[in-house]
């Protein structure tokens, strides 16, 4: 039989339950497997109905949609099991039984004889009842092969549908992967399956010498997600099967299905696709080497062993960059229409070489020097990390800064802890921008304190550092592994990310935020529209908005993918950061200007961009981010049927004195719903104290709201509104996925500071028109 011949066994609805950050839905389980049924996966494996009642349930919802793949599930080799699964209508059932010494003696104490007994007995209860039966070894490697042939052997005379080689541990090579299932070959009759784990990075190898020993069936998972590192990823089965039958393959499964599935996954296992992801990974079709460019241009199947047209993708050739071949430059000329000779490309190439080597290019690997690194409260396990490189002074402490806002005040002695140990480390390091509890979220309190400015580098250790290109900052989010390397070398590597412009004409409506417009690019374009792109704002609609507008939108780019935002610093920009320069500082009014401009930095009129998207303002409504993905967007108008348990005014996209202003316009005069409550947590202390001084704070206690201290509030489900099961919130925040604010078992709608507030009136989801003029709209 071909390699390619063989049957896919996908199993990310049971493997991927265990991955670290997975809870599915029994709706997301559905979609997933509908996913996987319009691919064309031959069967798909469920968890064992006896795990959980919902398990059971989601095994009887998924067989009875009749898909085209087989519905299998998966149990341990023992009777109630096996009945259990039979009731629940799925197609076959998969048995496994530990086999090595160290699972018998440490996990069911059975002895082989013990183990074949029950596996006779078990796989003829289930051929009985009509229905497919595979026996599987568990940690099929560190087993004896004695024994395991043996099993074998049986549960073949007995009329097993196939039986399963599991490298449970990933500790096996390719070689032994072949060689055992090529000894199993000589053994039984019946088909053969492989289960492999990726501990060792073997998984994709190892399946595919399972394949060519034999082997008929592989199992696998949607970005190859399970317990640990996972096992076999789809995407990279399917990318080996193409390299030894690309028609074959093609004409066996919906290639184009495959960058959709995996974004499915990985939303809903809130994870990015990696970069180096088999096929939809976003560089797996990316080319810069300038002395492969002639021949990619003449032929791209001379360095590409896929074609990224079959999957629904393109290839991309980088120019302009000292890697760049003539030939580059020169079908990048013709694209352009431009008629240029060969001797006229070559002095532009070297142009480029030589330019390129002074300046920043598209994929060049950067030693970047951050102008500031923030931490927040994960300074104290950063800390931990930055020990362990053996240093006792920090070489940037000037650069510096830690905010306590994300836990605040400490819930709990560990949270408490964490602020005890950043107060002692910023003492003993001479860091002076501390912030203490109650100042705020980071990113607004750097904003307000001037500590970052236009031109700057700041990397932070919280996701939405990009925040920063609201000023023309480049921000990006970073790691804790990466901010303690930054502590101890003063650098860390950048890649220079491509370029995305986004155009904003016109002006937004009443009642319609740069919330609403951010919510609404997302939706269009996706939440990985501008994966790892620098999101560049132009055109008269940006100007026309305020800088705490510009915030939100910036903030909400990381929602999007990006590596980093950016727009344009204008007057006001430099006005508003000198005033609070001067402040801090005590430098005069007019240096803190000259020091707010000088590093200011602005678009190249040549610059070159992977993507424009425009988008007139004027004809964006109120938006709503429905569960549990942030774009999957729909106007307010589509789902006033939804009740809410809680509304949350806050965090960094929307906790700012412009959002209360315009929820206490809604809100005057009124009360909240009764079943409904709303939290308000002011961005930064500056926030709480302009909200007192205006009246609009005592406005929200009459309406009886509950104001939170300064800092992230419920937003990422530490305290000050956790959810409890089943409770739907409407969240001015910037993240909606399952689990955000605390349990999974609950619902978040995304929208802006105005429509929070009106859904608290309203006790569901409403628009302030709604509130103030009775008429829906």
């Amino acid at each position: 039989m071909s390699v390619t011949d063989a049957s896919i066994i996908e199993s990310t609805l049971r493997e991927g339950e265990q991955f670290a950050n997975a809870f599915f839905t029994s709706d997301q389980k559905l979609e997933i497997a509908q996913h996987l049924d319009a691919f064309g996966v031959e069967y798909m494996e469920l968890t064992s109905p006896a795990a959980s009642p919902g398990s059971r349930k989601d095994c009887e919802r998924i067989a009875k949609q009749g898909f085209k793949a087989k519905i299998l599930t998966h149990t341990r080799c023992h009777m109630d099991d096996a009945k259990i699964a039979i009731d629940t209508g799925v197609d076959g059932i998969d048995v496994v039984f530990g086999t090595s010494s160290i699972l018998r003696e440490f996990s069911h104490g059975k002895s082989i004889d013990q183990i074949i007994d029950t596996a006779i007995e078990v796989v003829q209860y289930i051929k009985e009842q009509g229905l497919e039966v595979r026996f599987s070894s568990e940690d099929s490697f560190r087993s004896n092969l004695v024994d395991l042939l043996r099993i074998y052997r049986t549960v073949d005379e007995v009329g097993v549908n196939r039986v399963g080689i599991a490298d449970t541990v990933g500790v096996a090579s390719p070689m032994q992967v072949y060689e055992i299932v090529r000894t199993l070959r000589s053994v039984v009759h019946c088909d053969i399956e492989f289960h492999g784990h990726n501990d060792t990075g073997c998984a994709i190898a190892n399946a595919f010498c399972a394949l060519e020993a034999g082997a008929t069936h592989i199992d696998t998972s949607v970005l190859g997600i399970g317990e640990r590192n996972g096992i076999t990823p789809l995407g990279g089965l399917i990318a080996r099967l193409y390299a030894v039958d690309k028609e074959h393959v093609k004409a066996k499964y919906d290639l184009s299905m495959l960058r959709e599935i995996e974004n499915l996954v990985a939303n809903c296992v809130g994870i990015d696709i990696p970069f180096n992801t088999c096929i939809t990974g976003y560089t797996a079709f990316t080319h810069k080497a300038g002395i492969h460019a002639k021949a990619i241009l003449n032929d791209p199947s001379t360095y590409e062993i896929l074609d990224p047209s079959d999957f629904g993708l393109e290839r991309y050739v980088h120019v302009a960059h000292r890697l760049t071949g003539w030939n580059a430059i020169k079908s990048r000329a013709e694209q352009l229409r431009l008629e240029l000779n060969d001797d006229t490309i070559k002095e532009i190439t070297a142009h480029v070489k030589a330019l390129s080597d002074e300046t920043a290019a598209v994929g060049q690997v950067l030693d970047a020097s951050p102008d500031v690194a923030l931490s927040h409260d994960n300074t104290a396990p950063i800390r931990k990390i930055w020990q362990k490189l053996g240093q006792d002074r920090v070489v940037i402490p000037e650069k510096m800064a830690f905010t306590m806002d994300h836990a605040v005040p400490a819930p709990t002695p560990k949270h408490a802890q964490n602020h005890v140990e950043t107060r002692e480390f910023a003492a003993e390091q001479g860091v002076e921008n501390v912030f203490e509890v109650g100042r705020g979220v980071c990113h607004q309190v750097l904003s307000e304190e001037a500590v970052v400015l236009p031109g700057q580098v700041i990397l932070g250790s919280d996701s939405h550092t990009p925040h920063f290109g609201w000023m023309g900052a480049f921000g990006a989010g970073i790691g804790r592994s990466e901010m303690a390397v930054i502590w101890a070398t003063g650098q860390m590597w950048l890649r220079v990310p491509e370029s995305m412009k986004i155009v904003i004409t016109g002006e937004l409506q009443p009642w319609v935020t740069s919330k609403d417009l951010a919510l609404h690019i997302i939706g269009e374009l996706g939440a990985d529209g501008g994966l790892y792109r620098s999101i560049e704002f132009s055109g008269e609609g940006l100007f026309k908005m305020s800088i705490e507008s510009r915030m939100a939108l910036a903030n909400m780019m990381a929602e999007f993918g990006a590596k980093n935002s950016y727009m344009p610093p204008d007057d006001s920009v430099f006005d508003y950061l000198a005033e609070r320069l001067a402040r801090r500082t005590g430098v005069s009014l007019d240096e803190a200007s000259r020091t707010v401009r000088e590093d200011a930095l602005y678009p190249s009129p040549d610059a070159e961009y992977v993507q424009v998207y425009e988008v007139e303002a004027s004809q964006i409504g109120q938006q709503i981010a429905c569960p549990h993905t942030v774009d999957k967007t729909c106007s307010v108008s589509e789902v006033t049927n939804v009740k809410v348990d809680q509304a949350f005014l806050g965090t960094c996209t929307n906790g700012r004195i412009e959002d209360l202003r315009e929820a206490a316009k809604v809100i005057a005069g009124k009360r909240v719903a009764a079943g409904t409550r709303l939290l308000i947590v002011p961005a930064s202390s500056e926030v709480l104290e302009a909200g007192l001084e205006e009246g609009i704070i005592t406005e929200f206690v009459r309406a009886g709201a509950v104001i939170g201290v300064p800092g992230c509030g419920p937003c990422m489900g530490n305290h000050h509104g956790v959810l409890a099961p089943g409770e739907v919130c409407i969240s001015s925040a910037n993240r909606n996925f399952r689990g955000r604010m605390g349990t999974p078992d609950s619902d978040i709608y995304l929208a802006s500071a105005a429509v929070v507030a009106a859904s608290a009136v309203l006790g569901r989801i409403g628009s302030p028109s709604e509130v103030l003029e009775g008429a829906a709209v």
